[in-house]
């Protein structure tokens, strides 16, 4: 194909927790969210393509490439750590703002701050551009994230992960942020559950926005009491969607994860 993504490169702000649970309590927490008035309900079937080079550079740089298909709209995303060490020969300079894409075609400097029961925060930049097809490969350079991934060439399809996700979403107050800004959702609590390459898990997110804070935080303190592990032997508490599909990947092709 040509040139992928001729659109222009969208951004946001998200802070979220993320916590993996197990059927049982999954399906308990969601029963709960279902008989809370407040929250309004809707669910959505997320197809996510991850992408990537023979030697896994972006993986092994904690970077997410992928295209997410939501119904007919097709997107081309990118999720890079702002401080997160690159591996030697890999991914150089992502997140720092040295050969990033312009300001004409950002709308808005991004970040994405994962949370969890540590004290932690992990913060992300994430960007996205509409797309038209869905590649089996392309080169990403000549893409619109060519800038922020200068040593990565080619990359190709590596595996799809598909999430049913229920999510129940509360309004935010009137007097969070500026009144004439486009609402964001004061409170959302997504209820993931996620297939991929013979793997399902079960995973809460916790997205939050102005005066709701500590209301997220109470919910993600509960669900994370009842926190279990990922799909995989030794598999990493806090292991992304993209973490656990190419751990999988590793199990299957007969290596130790790492």
């Amino acid at each position: 194909m040509g040139r992928i993504g001729e659109g222009p490169v969208k951004a946001g702000t998200e802070t979220e927790y993320k916590i993996m649970v197990g059927e049982a309590d999954f399906y308990r927490f969601m029963r709960e969210m279902e008989e809370d008035g407040r929250f309004a309900q809707s669910r959505t079937l997320n197809l996510n393509y991850y992408y990537d080079d023979d030697r896994h550079t972006l993986h092994e740089g904690d970077v997410t490439l992928r295209v997410r298909r939501r119904g007919p709209t097709l997107k081309l995303e990118l999720k890079t750590p702002h401080d997160a060490p690159v591996p030697t020969g890999g991914v150089q300079g992502l997140g720092k703002r040295t050969g990033a894409p312009s300001p004409e075609r950002l709308s808005a400097a991004h970040s994405r701050e994962r949370l969890s029961a540590a004290p932690d925060p992990e913060r992300r930049a994430e960007l996205s551009v509409p797309i038209t097809e869905m590649p089996l490969s392309f080169d990403v350079k000549g893409s619109p994230f060519e800038a922020l991934l200068p040593h990565v060439g080619r990359v190709s399809l590596r595996g799809q992960l598909v999430t049913d996700r229920i999510a129940f979403v509360m309004a935010a107050p009137e007097d969070d942020g500026d009144p004439g800004a486009r609402r964001a959702p004061g409170l959302e609590v997504a209820f993931d559950v996620s297939y991929y390459l013979g793997a399902v898990d079960h995973e809460i997110e916790v997205e939050f926005h102005g005066s709701r804070a500590e209301e997220a935080r109470l919910l993600a303190e509960r669900y994370a009491g009842c926190a279990v592990g990922h799909v995989g032997a030794g598999a990493a508490p806090r292991m992304g969607k993209r973490d656990r599909l190419f751990r999988r990947l590793t199990e299957m092709a007969g290596y130790p994860p790492h």
